[in-house]
């Protein structure tokens, strides 16, 4: 069993296998080179340091390999972080990569069902076309059951698109829902579910994830875009509205220019994905913090996306003795 980085103290002892996100070799005050890593599993990542730096048995091993490790947790600047006694390279062929990827904790076989009832209750012919012609693709959507949804920050682990898209659907179909007839239910849900699969590709995900060549380059927006547009192409009779409007969604999800969104939302629908789209990322962060928080913690650790600490502490069991009936 992986050994949970968030819950490793001060003074715990560490013998297992991580993998090395980050390799850099620094020197100290003194001039002395020193071996500064980030190491990690499907726990997490704690910070790490090799202070008796041997090039030779350093330079053994690089980011995305498998070494066993040996050290005591210490902190610095309040974060936690591996003081490195030995650290060894396993051998490739020795590892289950499977094992130091983070996996949503959902049931995938769940989540793919919400998915195809989504896709199966839009009514507009040509948007539930279009959309299903794109997800009957096998490599498309063995991909997206897959893929994460950030590097880091909110549903980063296998199976977070996934997670991430059905969760945003439903949010989307429910607040169109409050507004009949002025906002377009299917073309908002659609969006929805289109509005991050340029991620397939934007990240790579078979031994850690990181960014693609193609996603630092181009990114998810203009991936997720040129895909619609490849699929609307290959079917004859999709109103070139529909396309159009289905593109300025994927293209302005992220609200603004400083978010990195090509386009600022400017149709309802744009306005209410956007809304819902950075609902799901925020909640999924407080979650996260939640989880990774000892169990009496009333704070969690800061939060550097949302510049915050949450207040952890539920209400539920608690009785407020003014709201009792007499």
């Amino acid at each position: 069993m992986a050994i949970d980085l968030n819950k490793l103290k001060d003074g715990d002892r560490v013998n297992c296998r991580l993998m090395v996100f980050k390799k850099e070799k620094r020197l100290d005050k003194n001039g002395k080179p020193f071996g500064d890593l980030i190491l990690g599993n499907k726990t997490g990542s704690i910070q790490a340091k090799l202070w008796d730096l041997d090039d030779a048995a350093y330079n053994l091993f690089g980011v995305e390999s498998v070494v066993e490790v040996s050290g005591i947790t210490g902190s610095f600047a309040g974060r936690p972080q591996i003081k490195i006694n030995t650290i060894n390279p396993v051998d490739e062929s020795q590892v289950d990569f499977g094992e130091f990827l983070p996996v949503t904790s959902k049931d995938i076989g769940e989540l793919q069902a919400e998915l195809l009832t989504l896709i199966d209750s839009l009514q507009n012919v040509s948007i539930k076309q279009l959309i299903s012609h794109i997800f009957d693709s096998q490599l498309i959507f063995e991909s997206f059951l897959k893929a994460p949804a950030a590097k880091a920050f909110h549903h980063a682990y296998l199976g977070g698109l996934l997670e991430h898209t059905v969760s945003v659907a439903k949010l989307s179909d429910s607040v169109a829902n409050n507004y009949p007839g002025d906002v377009n239910r299917d073309l908002v849900v659609a969006g929805a579910l289109l509005h991050d699969i340029g991620k397939i590709k934007e990240f790579s995900y078979l031994k850690s994830i990181g960014y693609s060549t193609e996603g630092r380059l181009i990114g998810h927006h203009v991936i997720g875009y040129e895909m619609l547009r490849q699929a609307a192409s290959e079917l004859a009779d999709i109103p070139d509205e529909v396309t159009l409007q289905l593109s300025h969604l994927i293209l302005s999800h992220h609200g603004s220019y400083e978010l990195q969104s090509p386009r600022r939302p400017k149709t309802l629908e744009a306005l209410l994905l956007h809304f819902c789209d950075d609902a799901d990322a925020k909640i999924n962060m407080f979650l996260q913090a939640d989880e990774n928080a000892d169990e009496d913690a009333e704070w969690s650790q800061y939060i550097r996306p949302l510049e915050r600490f949450m207040y952890l502490k539920k209400l539920d069991g608690f009785e407020d003795a003014a709201l009792l009936p007499e």
